[in-house]
Order: structure tokens, then sequence, then C-alpha cells
């Protein structure tokens, strides 16, 4: 399903829902999308940016605007870290153990988290430099999520 998500004044983004449970997993591209264009024909000109878990809050009140189903990209699922009753353990993007945390999966991975929605837009301000310079968005920049997906042995 994509969506557009206003940015500031004309500028918007153009964002897919890629897997959707509790919570959503989306993919915004980059590049400005004016009101109109053809989403698939943006997405086959433009890379995913960010892409993250987070709420349908942006949905419910109507600030981020369903626009159709596309074909979605093929995405990897990111590994996080988790606490558990038996301690830290790396689990893949559906929750299975894949084995026990180590200091350095919790420096890559990092725990699981959602992303608000404004953090979203926070990093596509700071993207279109229109704001928010010393926002960090590293946790849903698209290059580190890809490199997440990897399983460190």
């Amino acid at each position: 399903m994509a969506f557009e998500v206003p940015v500031e004044g004309d500028i918007s983004a153009l964002g897919v829902i890629l897997d959707r449970d509790v919570e959503l997993y989306i993919g915004i591209y980059g590049g400005r999308y004016l009101r109109g264009m053809d989403p698939v024909r943006f997405m086959a000109d433009n890379d995913l940016m960010l892409i993250g878990r987070t709420t349908d809050e942006c949905f419910h009140r109507r600030e981020w605007t369903l626009l159709g189903l596309v074909e979605l990209p093929d995405v990897p699922r990111p590994c996080y870290v988790v606490n558990t009753p038996d301690g830290l353990c790396v689990k893949n993007f559906h929750g299975r153990v894949v084995r026990k945390a180590t200091e350095d999966d919790l420096d890559f991975y990092g725990f699981r988290v959602n992303v608000p929605n404004v953090a979203f837009v926070s990093a596509l301000k700071r993207i279109n430099g229109i704001g928010c310079e010393d926002f960090d968005y590293s946790r849903i920049d698209a290059i580190k999520v890809r490199e997440r997906s990897a399983i460190i042995n």
C-alpha cells in the first residue's frame, strides 16, 4: 500500500507499508513526491531512503494519505536485540531467537524499537534541508537497516 507523507509546504514524500502486524513496517522513498504523481513510476525512479517500524497514528489522524495498492519492493528485514528472561538475545524480524547477544550485537543491531511517525517527518525535513539539522535518523536510514539484516556470526 502506497501513501503520501506531507513534509512541509508543497514538499511530500512517498511511502509504502512493507509489512503489518501489531505495528507497521514502512519504507519512505527519496526524492520529492508531488500530489498526483504516479506512485509506481516514482517508486521505479527512486530508492527507499528510510525504513522502520512505526504506528498507524498519522493514518488515523488523516495526516498521511493512503494512495492505493502497489507492488512492494523486496526489502530485507533487520534483526534486533531483545531483553528476555534468559538475557539479551538477537531475534530476527519476526521474533525468532537467533542466538544470545554480545556487546557487538547490541552496538550493531540495537534494541528493537518502534519509531514515532514524527521521527520519519523529522528525518525527511533534515534530508530536504528544511530543518531538524541535528536529528539523528541512523536507526531508520535504509542503508543501515539493510546492514542490520545480516546476521553476525
